[in-house]
């Protein structure tokens, strides 16, 4: 993660391929459940949705390969215990989730 600090979410600078600097990790947590929240105010609201739009695919220029990006869905939707389809209402254990795939630091 060398590059930027206190940023669990790997959150970028808005219209960037560079990774935002946060002063404290709660900062970091805080803006990317920001995010998520307007993820899920704009109908974004299942774990394959907000990933597709997160990382988005090559193939929709992201810089993520069709192979990271379903693992990326298949762990966050194994890790929450839900279809990757199904709507989700809780912001903090997806971020959680997010945040232990973009980090290594991975949960169960």
């Amino acid at each position: 993660m060398a590059g930027f600090r206190n940023n669990p979410g790997a959150l970028r600078v808005p219209g960037s391929m560079q990774f935002q600097s946060f002063d404290t990790p709660q900062q970091g947590i805080a803006a990317q459940e920001a995010l998520l929240g307007r993820y899920f105010n704009r109908g974004h609201n299942t774990v394959r949705s907000v990933i597709e739009t997160y990382a988005p695919r090559e193939s929709r220029g992201g810089d993520n390969t069709d192979q990271q990006v379903n693992n990326y869905i298949a762990y966050v939707s194994r890790r929450l215990g839900v279809n990757p389809d199904q709507p989700l209402n809780d912001v903090g254990s997806l971020g959680q989730a997010m945040r232990e795939f973009e980090t290594g630091k991975r949960g169960r």
